[in-house]
């Protein structure tokens, strides 16, 4: 049976420090049918979604992945909060603001259109395949394990341009920890900041906030 295959922006952290991860991520969606296929010369989204609404400028390099993932096909995952969050957000703000999108176009000299659909791997399991095929293909159940779920804040902040799980009372992960066996726990900053890129700024922030 040939593995549906879904275009996957992997991102700079994923393909340096974090190969661990990617390599996991892959191997689950191999062990699911699924082959994550890595954009071919894709850059980086540039890691922070800017603040400042005219600041254009900032969003051509998350826009340019934007491109190549539409070129590749209709959708793309993303395992890194952060590649998730601001390639959501981009997309979101050119959707609202075709002027900007022409800028952005007409300095790329490329066309992005607006038709890829960004998703976090997570939406992959939770809408694509579903919990209790994800429990049925689960070999050594995590029994007897309690895992406390962290949120964070990128994945579901702000919720009308995110749109992945309730912002204050999330599931997914929830979901996923009891699809794999376990039991999750709840704490009470599940879905608080840890500081995130606030560290290059100020990492006395990021220390306080995690």
């Amino acid at each position: 049976m040939s593995k549906m295959k879904i275009s996957y922006y992997p991102g700079c952290t994923l393909s340096t420090k974090a190969k661990g991860y990617d390599r996991s991520g892959r191997a689950v969606a191999a062990a699911l049918g699924m082959e994550l296929v890595e954009l071919p010369d894709w850059q980086c989204c540039g890691a922070a979604f800017p603040l400042a609404t005219d600041n254009s400028m900032a969003l051509i390099a998350p826009t340019r992945v934007l491109h190549q993932a539409e070129e590749a096909g209709d959708q793309v995952a993303a395992l890194c909060a952060i590649c998730y969050h601001v390639l959501k957000r981009t997309q979101t703000a050119l959707d609202r603001d075709p002027e900007m999108l022409e800028r952005i176009n007409w300095f790329m000299e490329q066309e992005y259109r607006g038709e890829v659909k960004v998703v976090h791997f997570l939406e992959l399991l939770r809408d694509g395949l579903g919990w209790e095929a994800l429990a049925e293909r689960v070999t050594q159940p995590l029994k007897g394990l309690r895992a406390a779920p962290y949120y964070g804040c990128l994945l579901l902040r702000p919720y009308d341009e995110i749109h992945l799980d309730d912002p204050e009372d999330p599931v997914i992960l929830h979901d996923l920890i009891r699809a794999l066996g376990a039991e999750p726990v709840d704490f009470p900053f599940n879905v608080e900041c840890c500081g995130s890129y606030l560290t290059v700024k100020d990492p006395s922030i990021s220390a306080d906030l995690s």
